[in-house]
């Protein structure tokens, strides 16, 4: 098996480890070794905290890496320190209740729960966080460190741009695009383009800031 730690302490670790868990029932692929995060975490954890970044950064040997963390941009800059760390591996973890294309083109480090369908002739960056029951459909592109909440569901030709977060139960209409850095609220329906920068909510959604 391949030795694998899991960076963050809270909730959506735990349903890392689940996640993992369920896809060695199928095959035995994966050795959690335990969780890299500060001292205060999740008490509800099911393995131990080996320390914090620099635990791994200090280690050595090959080593497969998980990123529980769900903003973006922390996502970001936790994995960044470990980019010349050549021995630290960052694979594509997907749920074996996933429905995904064979043909999908990801890049690094990407996470997709159970229950997600990814169509045909998809794109996908690098470290999506993909959470449950979401779809994205055929030809869709998306960027890096994008995070997908829930039941949000990408229409056909759909694009959303890097660091960009879709809440829980959101609406992409077919050939839209949604910016970089964008935040889309929970249950909107995106029926027009959004640019880069912005915070958009509702039905339709509206954009209701820029963001710095």
């Amino acid at each position: 098996m391949k030795n694998l730690v899991i960076i963050g302490g809270s909730g959506f670790a735990r349903e890392l480890t689940w996640l993992i868990e369920e896809n060695n029932k199928e095959c035995l692929e994966w050795n959690i070794l335990g969780y890299i995060s500060e001292p205060v975490v999740d008490t509800k954890l099911k393995y131990p905290i080996l320390g914090d970044d620099n635990w791994l950064l200090n280690y050595e040997q090959t080593i497969y890496a998980a990123c529980g963390v769900g903003n973006p941009y922390l996502r970001k800059k936790i994995t960044e320190k470990f980019k010349d760390k050549k021995n630290i591996i960052f694979p594509n973890l997907i749920s074996k209740c996933a429905t995904v294309n064979k043909d999908t083109k990801f890049g690094k480090g990407c996470i997709v729960c159970a229950g997600t369908v990814i169509n045909v002739d998809v794109e996908i960056g690098d470290f999506l966080l993909c959470n449950m029951s979401c779809v994205v459909s055929h030809d869709d592109i998306i960027g890096d460190y994008v995070t997908l909440d829930p039941n949000s569901n990408l229409l056909g030709f759909v694009t959303v741009g890097s660091y960009t977060e879709i809440g829980t139960g959101v609406q992409i209409l077919p050939g839209k695009s949604v910016g970089n850095s964008v935040v889309v609220g929970a249950g909107a329906v995106v029926n027009k383009n959004l640019p880069d920068n912005c915070t958009a909510v509702g039905v339709p959604a509206k954009i209701i800031k820029y963001n710095k």
